[in-house]
């Protein structure tokens, strides 16, 4: 009766969610068999009075808890083996499955005024709960739905809720792959000119230039030149400088031939002043036409 609750349960939440019981199809159990077989076990052993039923609701237990392992990705699996493994711990130690009295007559399986344990029989796995019995807690002592069931049922009911309901609302993504779509992709074929050497090996891509970040040299400090001192032909000899002034042999000025020479300064800077930076060499010409009047100073250009 419970199990049937659980799975109308875990149906009815996975169909409120959206969900719908074809996706059932679709759940992905691994060793998927070893669940129905300890499903089968144990429903025998509990349902039908025959040989050996503890040996056999142990195995079906085992089988439970194994096939439950193995699909660890499905929620609820996790809390359905506890529960299996609560009852089978409680099964091992006490060699049968204790029921509790008082559970029993409560829901009217048994009168209210039996007080002594031993004089209740009851058939199958179950045996009466008594002051020896280990663990009692973990047994049948709970009444519900006409049925005495223990700790463990209820949680291995809980995690079938879980289960179902999940299976039945989960989505499936549909969709189409690419190569399905477009089909595979092939490697785009290799030209090779005609005569070139196919055994030649790939060239590697040039290694990136170096580049110095680290601040240019500071270029050597430079001397300016020293002035030059020219020595015009028949003339005296002067130094260049920011202002260019020479003695000149004034002889033969307009004609006139003087008794003696003269110092008279003839000032040459008009119009080369600041036009040619100090040391740069001059032409004054040929000394001869000076006496005409008509000397003429020229930079010369090298």
């Amino acid at each position: 009766m419970l199990t049937i609750i659980a799975i109308a349960i875990g149906v009815g939440i996975g169909l409120l969610r959206g969900g719908k019981i074809p996706n059932l199809r679709g759940a992905r159990l691994a060793w998927w068999p070893l669940l129905v077989a300890g499903i089968v076990l144990q429903s025998a052993a509990e349902l039908w009075d025959i040989p050996r039923a503890l040996l056999i609701s142990l195995a079906g237990m085992g089988l439970l808890l194994i096939g439950l392992g193995l699909n660890p990705h499905i929620k609820g699996t996790i809390v359905t083996g506890i529960g299996v493994l609560s009852n089978l711990f409680v099964t091992v130690l006490n060699g049968s499955v204790p029921i509790r009295l008082a559970a029993l007559q409560e829901i009217g399986k048994v009168p209210l005024d039996v007080v002594d344990p031993t004089t209740v029989a009851v058939s199958g796995l179950r045996e009466i709960e008594t002051s020896e019995t280990t663990l009692a807690s973990l047994g049948d002592v709970i009444p519900l739905f006409g049925n005495v069931v223990s700790i463990g049922d209820l949680i291995t009911h809980a995690g079938i809720i879980v289960i179902l309901q999940n299976l039945i609302a989960a989505r499936r993504k549909v969709g189409i792959s690419v190569d399905d779509l477009l089909g595979p992709v092939q490697a785009a074929p290799v030209l090779r000119m005609e005569g070139s050497d196919t055994s030649a090996q790939p060239t590697k891509d040039p290694a990136p230039p170096t580049v110095d970040l680290r601040d240019p040299p500071a270029p050597a400090p430079t001397t300016a030149p020293a002035p030059q001192i020219f020595e015009p032909a028949g003339l005296s000899t002067f130094a260049t400088t920011s202002t260019f002034k020479a003695p000149v042999d004034l002889r033969g000025i307009d004609g006139d031939q003087p008794e003696e020479e003269t110092d008279e300064t003839l000032d040459l800077t008009t119009p080369f002043e600041a036009a040619q930076p100090s040391g740069q060499p001059f032409d004054y010409g040929d000394p001869d036409d000076f006496a005409d009047g008509v000397g003429v100073v020229r930079p010369i250009r090298r």
